[in-house]
């Protein structure tokens, strides 16, 4: 799967999230220019999937998250989401990724959920929200499930990024904390967390 190369190779995903659609690729804008090659499109966002479309012409790995529903994975993916991300694990999301050969990266918290969302192949997950327990909560949970791979989510950092990949985690995902930030000190990060990583 190349975005789950990619992802290998980048150790990060943006996250645009804004209140409006010009917002959103205004931002989508900012953190291509300073080199981030993956992105993930919130379908918070007014106009989710005309910011999706918009995004994918900029050259990048592009995919949809906050995908709760059946009907949304569908649209997300009619409109060329190249992989869904959620907070939690639906098996019929699943399903509607794996028949269209769309990765699929469930949020998971417990261990529980770790066990569900592997018992039906899926070993990239992402764990969130990820402050709530912090890199000891990672390492906890990586453990008993050697063979899953996190990206942590929600609450992650500038300054804790890289601390994440050195303690194991695929890759990070980053919403404000990284598009907040001036283009070269995106880069910057972008630069950092690429020569990160297991």
């Amino acid at each position: 799967m190349q975005m789950l190369e990619r992802l290998r190779q980048a150790h990060l995903i943006a996250i645009v999230r804004a209140s409006s659609y010009e917002g959103a690729v205004a931002q989508a804008q900012t953190l291509v220019s300073a080199g981030v090659p993956i992105l993930e499109v919130s379908w918070t966002t007014p106009n989710a999937i005309k910011v999706l479309s918009a995004v994918k012409k900029a050259g990048v790995v592009v995919g949809a998250g906050t995908i709760l529903t059946e009907d949304t994975a569908k649209r997300a993916i009619e409109a060329g989401a190249e992989f869904l991300l959620a907070p939690n694990f639906s098996g019929k999301v699943h399903q509607v990724a794996s028949e269209s050969g769309v990765p699929y990266i469930p949020g998971v918290w417990t261990a529980s959920e770790v066990a569900q969302a592997l018992s039906v192949g899926i070993s990239v997950q992402k764990l969130f929200p990820a402050a709530t327990g912090g890199i000891p909560h990672l390492k906890a949970l990586s453990e008993p499930f050697p063979t899953v791979e996190f990206i942590p989510t929600g609450g992650v950092t500038i300054e804790d990024a890289e601390a994440w990949i050195d303690a194991g985690a695929l890759a990070v995902g980053m919403g404000g904390a990284l598009s907040r930030l001036h283009p070269d000190a995106i880069g910057k990060v972008v630069d950092v967390l690429r020569r990160g990583g297991r």
